[in-house]
Order: structure tokens, then sequence, then C-alpha cells
């Protein structure tokens, strides 16, 4: 009988809705080099990779509920891939 070797699996499930929440409301207040307010979305994934480079994470997923809409009438429009570089550079050192 062939035995399978044995890989401890951690798997953390956020709530993404929360998260999204806790860090629009949350989070310190920081601009841009453009002026656009980025301080929720820096505080998420600070959380993010604090999670990611704890001991012992192997797998992480993010569930979101069905619908989100914004109570408030604001657009949030997706963000280009040189300004998602750009603001992972400000969270993760190095």
């Amino acid at each position: 009988m062939n035995k399978q070797p044995r890989h401890n699996v951690n798997v953390h499930l956020i709530d993404g809705t929360y998260e999204q929440f806790r860090s629009y409301f949350g989070a310190p207040k920081r601009k841009s080099p453009d002026g656009r307010e980025v301080g929720a979305t820096v505080g998420l994934l600070r959380n993010l990779v604090a999670l990611l480079a704890s001991s012992g994470t192997t797998h992480v997923a993010c569930a979101f509920d069905h619908v989100i809409e914004s109570r408030c009438g604001t657009h949030i429009r997706p963000i280009s891939q040189p300004e998602r570089h750009a603001l992972i550079r400000n969270v993760v050192p190095g």
C-alpha cells in the first residue's frame, strides 16, 4: 500500500464584506500621489498581508455578500494595473 505524506492545511475564510466595511470606516485616511483617498485599500491590504505572513497559514479564501450596493450614491471605479502595483509597493516592504 502506497501511503501519501500528510500535509497540514490551515485555511482562513475571510468575511470580505465585513473587512471592506471595517477598512472603509476604520482605517486611517491616506492620500495617493494624485490626491485620491486610499486609506481603506491600504488598511485592507495590510490586514491580508499580516494574515498571509502569520505562521501556519496555507490557504486563504475571501467571501462577499451576494450584492453590495452603495447607499450614498458614490461610484467606485476599478483601479488600473499601475495603480494596483503602487498600492502594493506602499503596503508590502521591500
